[in-house]
């Protein structure tokens, strides 16, 4: 369903589609697919189409966010998110961290140490964003120790590791 929808809705995939002679009408089983549709680069997805073409319909309207990859390739990717899009993330992290850590029952500091942009969607946790410093990190838990019942630190294991080792190392 999901290749179809596409196929039909987004402009640079039903162009990449038709350039890779796919025919999507002939894609109906899992081994199809495999064999007719071509692996997608990303330079073949966002080098030459307009973020627009990359969405359902070929337009921006409902997008709430939009966020980039760091271009380390050298090709920049994009995302763009609607607020449905945002509220079902935000729904599964935190069924995923009231599993994990009981966050409904217990009053939770989320702590955000992924690079700047990097956003998580929540709609109960209160989110210190404090990027990738480890001195930002250990300042929010100084200040705000004794406030939350738990903090959840998400971020780069080496980054947590330092971070870790630092707050040890400063009591």
């Amino acid at each position: 369903r999901a290749f179809h929808r596409s196929a039909a809705r987004v402009p640079a995939y039903r162009r990449l589609l038709q350039d890779s002679g796919v025919r999507p009408e002939e894609i109906t089983t899992l081994d199809a697919f495999r064999r007719q549709v071509p692996i997608v680069a990303k330079h073949a997805v966002f080098g030459n189409n307009r973020l627009r073409d990359l969405c359902v319909d070929g337009n921006l309207n409902g997008v709430c966010s939009i966020h980039s990859s760091s271009g380390h390739s050298g090709e920049f990717s994009f995302g763009a998110v609607s607020p449905r899009d945002m509220r079902r993330a935000a729904l599964g992290l935190e069924f995923l961290l009231d599993n994990s850590f009981g966050i409904l029952a217990r009053r939770t500091l989320f702590i955000n140490a992924n690079a700047m942009g990097v956003r998580v969607p929540t709609r109960t946790l209160v989110v210190a964003e404090t990027s990738v410093r480890p001195d930002t990190i250990l300042a929010v838990v100084r200040k705000l120790a004794g406030e939350f019942d738990q903090l959840i630190l998400n971020g780069e294991n080496l980054l947590l590791k330092r971070v870790i080792e630092d707050g040890v190392d400063q009591g």
